[in-house]
């Protein structure tokens, strides 16, 4: 059997600073001698294969498995990958993807415990995919903010219909995720943390281990990253000063602003406008 060792240098490989990019996608079948890819060392995107036909032979969630049609594998960042090609009969689609929402967008999907998911009948995911796979290769205007949409489409389908018990989103997840969308429309209101927690019916304790199992960040450290986010928006696309961008995104104190500013991004506020200077 001959192998595929996919490691080399990829430009499909690559991370991208977007909140969601599509990096590759594809329908795959055998069309000549059975082959394996290995990727021991994984990619730096992720990567969802959904199988169409056949049996695809491949190693996740530490085990060695066997696909079938219906089935949906989803490899993380740097997780090794390996599957196999070895019967004229199987056929995949995948994705590789990448971006800042990548991880939010799964776990909000209730898709990143566990890498395999049996899907029942009645989805579009062949559907999704080839719209996705044509907008990708005809590169019409607007392409990747429609590949983008399918891609989310394509998780929420896997979502809806995955049969498995284990990936049933939990109630105190559900909880987390509402208070992700409250911060993000009130994140200029001085709202503190025990109030977010009081709205869990959580001690803040507890509240912040849940908000860190899901997002990787601490309540307040997310709503600094929200805050930081909407005032980079802010300094780039409108003429308002330093100190109207920091009251407006939430910072009583422009002199803290600008230094969290600087801590964050090594340059402060001014000097991250003069970047954009041109496009105002």
């Amino acid at each position: 059997m001959q192998k595929y060792y996919t490691e080399r240098q990829d430009k499909t490989n690559f991370s991208s600073a977007k909140f969601l990019s599509i990096n590759s996608c594809e329908r795959s079948h055998l069309t000549g001698n059975p082959y394996t890819v290995l990727r021991s060392r994984g990619r730096v995107d992720f990567q969802i294969i959904y199988v169409n036909s056949g049996v695809l032979k491949a190693e996740a969630d530490g085990k060695n498995i066997l696909a079938k049609k219906g089935d949906v594998i989803i490899y993380k960042p740097h997780e090794k990958q390996c599957y196999t090609f070895d019967m004229p009969d199987i056929e995949t689609y995948w994705v590789h993807f990448s971006g800042i929402g990548a991880e939010e967008i799964l776990k909000r999907a209730d898709l990143w415990i566990k890498s395999v998911y049996t899907l029942t009948g009645g989805h579009r995911i062949t559907e999704l995919f080839d719209e996705m796979i044509k907008e990708k290769t005809l590169k019409n205007r607007r392409y990747e903010m429609i590949c983008e949409a399918k891609l989310i489409e394509i998780i929420a389908e896997i979502s809806r219909f995955a049969t498995s018990g284990t990936n049933a989103e939990k109630p105190p997840q559900k909880l987390i995720y509402g208070i992700i969308e409250k911060m993000r429309g009130d994140f200029a209101q001085n709202i503190q943390i025990e109030e977010y927690a009081k709205l869990c019916g959580l001690s803040r304790s507890r509240f912040e281990h849940l908000f860190k199992e899901v997002t990787n960040l601490t309540p307040h450290g997310y709503l600094t990253k929200i805050r930081l986010d909407k005032a980079c928006y802010l300094l780039s696309n409108t003429n308002l000063n330093v100190s109207e961008i920091s009251d407006m995104t939430g910072f009583a104190d422009p002199l803290y602003f600008s230094r969290l500013f600087r801590k964050k991004f090594g340059t402060p506020p001014s000097g991250y406008r003069k970047k954009y200077e041109k496009f105002l």
